[in-house]
């Protein structure tokens, strides 16, 4: 077997007002051997290389989700933010030629950049036509956003909103960066960590994961605990972004790597709440060039890896589950509730948790847990505040279902609502709605209103709850 190191620690090093951004440009990889390599009589020779599609515990059991109505992604958006990509790609042009937005800004190190992006996006959507690779969710719909702007800073924060714009409800975001943590070493790159540490970055994706959108958020290659003091709890269960964050964990050993399977790769952060790994070692994908070249726009890679390209595999994994959902006609999971879903039916991580980077992906277990969901449960109103100084409505209860669930007002529905992280339950739902905005016209003073919460997706309204302004 043959190591291969991707290094590149300054890869697209950018600067950002008083914070560095460092571009997901750096993997440290486990190739198989020249040996190992299978060869090119079978024009689906890539395809055999994709461990990830195989069944679990090594792989996320992609192709059966392919079996499935829905299960290549079809329906969903995804939207990936990071620098640069090849749209030419013989592995990306049917999806490139037609996205939903692209937001091309500028890219100062291309030569850095572009097979990184190539790589994501082969994971995720390379298409399904018998030769090379085949992409995770290879029918969902693709847009791009580079948060590179002219003058040369990042804006991660503005591309996140712009890409919320664009998405529905069951969409998903990849966020391809990560930024500089509290014990930052700029000389080996330790304490790298994830992007949502940036405050207005987390605020952004707090907005769309209230929105029902999907957000996929690699943990960084900061070889560093999340769960240390000096983050201050930036990644305490209690302040959640709503983001999946997603660590590396190695493939399976053998022709994928030394192993161990399932324990955190050297370069990933780790902590309690890192939800799920992908592969972080070994991912055959488009781009680079050093498994197969055949032109600019026909290559491969084997060792591509890290957070990176372990949060492209889970951004696909998110599209197939949502695409199944759709397909039935349901409407689509929450956040939480994917998030909490891909956990609880996941292949369980190793048994060292000091450095615990979740657990790994199996679509099959997945489905079958769709498939034996009760009915969806009524929400239930048992308290009601109201704040003068803020105009706002706080409702507490159960079965509140996150980025969904609405406030009604006699009737009325209050159009916008947040949806505090503390009261997440384990099911997905959540016991208390904030309503945002002013809506004390709604609730004259003196005058008993009631109040009810309605959730689109099950048709399900609640008990009706008096309500009176003093």
């Amino acid at each position: 077997m043959l190591f291969r190191f991707r290094s590149g620690f300054n890869a697209g090093l950018i600067f950002s007002g008083a914070l560095t951004i460092l571009l997901l440009g750096s993997s440290i990889s486990f190739a198989p051997s020249v040996n190992a390599r299978p060869s090119t009589a079978d024009p689906r020779d890539l395809e055999l290389l994709q461990g990830y599609l195989d069944p679990a515990p090594g792989g996320m059991d992609v192709r059966y989700a392919w079996t499935i109505p829905g299960g290549r992604g079809e329906g969903v958006r995804i939207i990936d933010i990071e620098v640069d990509w090849n749209l030419s790609h013989s592995e990306l042009i049917d999806k490139t030629s037609s996205l939903l937005i692209y937001v091309k800004g500028v890219d100062q190190r291309p030569d850095l950049n572009m097979d990184h992006g190539t790589a994501v996006l082969g994971e995720i959507v390379a298409s399904d036509d018998g030769v090379g690779i085949t992409g995770i969710a290879n029918e969902a719909r693709l847009g791009l956003i580079n948060p590179l702007k002219n003058e040369g800073s990042i804006q991660v924060a503005d591309a996140i909103d712009r890409a919320a714009s664009a998405l529905r409800p069951g969409d998903v975001i990849l966020i391809e960066q990560q930024t500089v943590g509290p014990r930052f070493d700029p000389l080996t790159g330790r304490g790298l960590a994830p992007v949502e540490y940036e405050p207005a970055v987390f605020d952004a994706i707090r907005a769309a994961t209230d929105s029902g959108i999907i957000v996929v958020e690699p943990a960084a290659n900061g070889l560093d605990n999340l769960d240390d003091a000096a983050y201050r709890g930036a990644f305490d269960r209690t302040h959640d972004s709503g983001a999946i964050i997603v660590g590396a964990g190695m493939p399976p050993e053998g022709q994928f790597g030394p192993g161990p399977d399932l324990a955190a790769t050297d370069e990933s952060n780790y902590g309690s709440r890192l939800d799920v790994q992908g592969w972080g070692r070994s991912i055959v994908s488009a781009g680079y060039g050093d498994l197969r070249r055949q032109g600019q726009n026909n290559t491969y890679t084997d060792s591509f890896g890290g957070t990176s390209g372990a949060a492209a595999m889970i951004a696909g994994a998110t599209a197939c589950i949502e695409g199944i959902i759709k397909a039935r006609g349901r409407a689509p999971l929450s956040p939480v509730q994917l998030r909490q879903l891909l956990f609880t039916t996941g292949t369980p991580e190793s048994p060292d948790v000091s450095r615990r980077v979740g657990r790994r992906p199996d679509l099959k277990a997945a489905i079958a847990a769709l498939d034996s969901q009760p009915e969806a449960p009524v929400p239930e109103i048992s308290n009601a505040s109201y704040s003068e100084s803020k105009g706002r409505l706080t409702i507490d209860g159960r079965n509140f279902i996150p980025g969904e669930s609405a406030v009604e007002v006699d009737g009325t529905r209050v159009r916008k609502a947040k949806y505090p992280a503390g009261f997440y339950e384990l099911d997905g739902t959540t016991s208390r709605i904030i309503t945002k905005g002013d809506i004390t016209d709604l609730l004259p003073r003196g005058v008993t209103v009631s109040l009810t919460i309605f959730t689109p997706s099950s048709g399900k309204r609640s008990n009706v709850f008096p309500f009176r302004r003093d």
